[in-house]
């Protein structure tokens, strides 16, 4: 039994040093601290803070309940999701593709559904703070000097792939499943559409690990996928503008591309405009440059989107991305 001790210990301290373990557990402390201090904080019931909802339990008389509700669902779904990301993980899987399993769950399953109650509106910023962030990521990981000394491969690769895969998925929608020839175009150039969501920060990844610098693999895949993105998002909103309107073809067409221009015009103007602060030389620029960046960003595309103009709103919103950064790699150290 003595001899048997020390093996088990060892195990275990095997075990918690492991890296993913390490992370989970590190990542459940902190969580289970912010849990006991958002339940004392919110005055909800420690052990079960959740508990059904209904259309007759939410009213006037209890607006503050369902704040407090919307507050502990938001966090409860936080942890879920990372841990659930965590957990894939550890089997090669996108920590992407947990988080996006626990969503459907909650969407899909009723009991989840009476459990976890998020205000609509809250649903509807908390979806447009994840696609500022997806943007800004996509934005910064964008070298603008790469693509002016280099302004034949990525656009070729890019626009090249993203015509070839929305062709052939258009097709296949058309005469397999007879869908309408402008509903197959829109299907074609959405699938089509790179996620900056997996693709850009594997690219940060890769580049900070010094993998394929010598060929600028780390900087032509961005470029190509930012053409990509940008030719199918382009496509996709001028044909959904002229198929899914009363009005006539032209006049929407001219407004819908105006709209877009104008938008990218915006977005390099405010870019150009707060790449110069703050200056490089103060206490906290990092996070100066972060929070100007995230807060420009989510007033553009939000205010379009209010205006109407959701897809102008991401044009300006990348736009912004890439000439603030261009400034900001000369005075950084590590050129990112």
């Amino acid at each position: 039994m003595s001899n048997a001790w020390p093996g088990a210990k060892a195990q275990a301290a095997s075990f918690f040093k492991n890296n993913h373990v390490n992370e989970i557990v590190t990542f459940l402390i902190i969580a289970a601290g912010f849990y006991v201090t958002l339940v004392s904080v919110t005055g909800q019931n420690f052990l079960h803070p959740l508990s059904p909802v209904t259309s007759n339990t939410l009213n006037l008389q209890n607006a503050a309940n369902e704040i407090l509700h919307s507050i502990i669902s938001c966090f409860m779904m936080t942890v879920l999701s990372v841990v659930a990301g965590k957990i894939v993980k550890f089997v090669y899987i996108p920590t992407l593709i947990g988080c996006m399993l626990v969503g459907i769950a909650m969407r899909n399953i009723p009991e989840f559904g009476e459990l976890f109650y998020i205000n609509e509106y809250w649903q509807f910023i908390l979806r447009k703070l994840a696609l500022v962030v997806i943007i800004i990521r996509w934005g910064i990981s964008i070298n603008v000097r790469f693509i002016s000394k280099n302004y034949i491969f990525p656009p070729i690769l890019g626009i090249g792939s993203a015509f070839a895969e929305a062709l052939a998925i258009a097709c296949t929608a058309c005469f397999l499943f007879n869908f309408p020839p402008s509903l197959s175009i829109i299907c074609g150039f959405v699938v089509a559409t790179v996620s900056p969501a997996v693709g850009m920060p594997t690219m940060l990844r890769i580049k900070e690990k010094g993998i394929g610098t010598i060929k600028n693999i780390p900087d032509v895949v961005p470029a190509a996928c930012c053409f990509d993105n940008v030719t199918s998002l382009l496509i996709f909103s001028l044909t959904a503008a002229v198929t899914f309107t009363h009005d006539a073809m032209f006049p929407t067409f001219v407004k819908s591309t105006g709209a877009i221009v104008l938008a990218a015009i915006i977005g390099c103007l405010i870019g150009w405009l707060i790449r110069w602060f703050p200056k490089n030389d103060n206490r906290h620029t990092h996070f100066a440059r972060f929070s100007i960046i995230a807060s420009s960003t989510y007033a553009v595309i939000t205010s379009m989107l209010m205006l109407g103009y959701p897809f102008p709103g991401i044009v300006a919103g990348l736009c912004l991305c890439c000439v603030s950064t261009t400034k900001w790699r000369e005075d950084n150290p590590r050129g990112v």
